[in-house]
């Protein structure tokens, strides 16, 4: 018979390669039913009250430890928070089969998709536009439905230790004192994108139009993509690891960002349809760092933690290579710009920067249902974004549309990506990102999985959280 510990672990094991398996033909828009199906079966064998004594058995008896016994909840809270948005019918990723009216027909967004590629970038907007009303139809049923699955995942949550990955207390406290800190920097820069792309409008659609301009299309073209910013990767030292744990497909989801789903020492970016300039270039860069970083997982990991439930860390790291498009000498390296081009991309690439974090800590305080109504929060999200709230775009901000443990995840990694600069030009030089040594930390990291959090990365770096703010403050210099 195995061990406890591994008794424990194997139904995980299932689940986890059942949902990648699943995530995989939803982005290949494949037959999905049987995956269903046996995503179902992984779910459900993770519910029963046996599988719940037997991992009680193991940490009491030792062959769990703290950690691990986290993480695994972690993992459950997961499965509790998808099984409560599945029986609301809300599950997020089901796109191909939505309807948008977009421009007054019903369209499928498959399809949508499909003629996005075709066509290029003319209506993405549009398609931002549509998706964002056709999810806040039903916003508050959403918010209901996302604030049942978080009393359930508290409830998982509170059986036992905090895993390596999970939130601080103070993680809140953070964000609204980064969205104080850097208001005004975030105005500056957003009055110095607009009045250099000449885009008067405030709302963030608009500001991300602006943040792409157009006239530099040809610079950031999709066709060219992954073997320019493949590039940065090899000078690295990363290549062949690149090459050989990672690979990249197009995806049938309407959506700006790629994703990425990991398994067996691969993992896979899926490219999302809509194709926004600049902003897909920092999303493609961004998704090639997070995938290496979770293929990098040592596979003598244990299940938990090398397929994370969170994975901030590798999300941080994805992060750090989407903002790293900002530096000057990278630029200069990776597109045939001009002087005037070479200015407009770093401002408009750290526009997408500092506004990508400050919309992530935002999230967290006008999602979070105990902060209903605390007036107080919401009025400095709102300065700071320069918008209401509670009418991010959905695309955009995803309000609704994913757990708190979510928002919260992603703020960490924007926090961390941003307090991660300072340090490693310190350990390392100002060039970090072309650096070898640069990538030993960036293996050594990835090594641990779920084992470490975007909060461990900074330190690792020697790195302080509060730097976040300064860093957002100095690229706006």
């Amino acid at each position: 018979m195995l061990p406890l510990a591994d008794r424990v672990r194997a139904p995980f094991e299932s689940h986890l390669v059942a949902s990648a398996e699943l995530d995989s033909a939803r982005c290949r828009g494949a037959e999905i039913v049987p995956l269903e199906i046996a995503a179902r079966r992984a779910r459900a064998a993770l519910g029963t009250g046996e599988a719940r004594e037997l991992m009680e058995e193991a940490a009491g008896s030792g062959q769990l430890d703290a950690d691990a016994h986290g993480a695994l909840l972690a993992h459950l809270t997961d499965v509790a928070e998808a099984e409560v948005l599945s029986r609301h019918e809300l599950v997020l990723d089901r796109l191909a089969d939505d309807v948008l009216v977009v421009g007054g027909s019903e369209r499928r967004t498959g399809d949508l998709a499909l003629e996005l590629r075709q066509r290029g970038r003319r209506d993405e907007l549009a398609m931002l536009r549509a998706l964002d009303e056709h999810f806040g139809r039903d916003r508050e049923a959403r918010r209901d439905a996302l604030a049942e699955a978080r009393e359930r995942g508290a409830r998982i949550l509170a059986r036992g230790p905090r895993g390596p990955d999970e939130a601080q207390d103070e993680t809140r406290e953070r964000c609204a004192r980064f969205l104080a800190d850097t208001s005004d920097a975030a105005a500056e820069l957003s009055l110095r994108v607009r009045h250099a792309i000449g885009a008067a409008d405030r709302g963030l659609l608009d500001l991300l139009r602006a943040l792409s301009p157009e006239p530099l299309e040809p610079l950031v073209a999709p066709r060219t993509r992954a073997r320019r910013l493949g590039s940065v990767f090899e000078a690295l030292g990363l290549g062949r690891e690149l090459g050989r744990c990672v690979s990249v497909e197009r995806s049938r989801r309407l959506a700006l960002a790629p994703r990425v789903v990991s398994g067996r020492g691969r993992s896979t970016l899926f490219v999302g349809a809509i194709e926004v300039g600049l902003a897909s270039e920092r999303a493609f860069m961004g998704g090639l760092g997070q995938a290496l970083a979770l293929a990098l997982v040592s596979p003598m990991t244990a299940i938990e933690h090398r397929h994370p439930a969170l994975g901030t860390a590798s999300a941080a790291l994805g992060a750090l290579f989407a903002d790293t498009l900002g530096e000057r000498a990278l630029i200069a390296t990776l597109f045939a710009a001009g002087a005037r081009e070479e200015r407009t991309l770093r401002t408009a690439s750290h526009g997408q920067s500092l506004l990508g974090a400050q919309l992530a800590c935002a999230r967290v305080l006008i999602t979070d249902p105990g902060l209903e109504g605390d007036a107080e929060a919401r009025e400095r999200a709102a300065e700071a974004l320069a918008e209401d709230p509670g009418e991010i775009p959905i695309e955009l901000a995803l309000p609704c549309r994913q757990s708190h443990r979510r928002d919260l995840a992603e703020a960490r990694a924007r926090l961390a990506a941003l307090a991660l600069v300072p340090a490693l030009r310190e350990r390392y030089d100002a060039d970090f990102y072309r650096n070898p040594r640069f990538a030993d930390f960036v293996r050594g990291a990835a090594a641990r999985g779920g084992a470490l959090s975007a909060e461990g990365l900074v330190a690792d770096a020697g790195g302080r959280l509060h730097d976040a703010s300064q860093r957002a403050t100095e690229i706006v210099c």
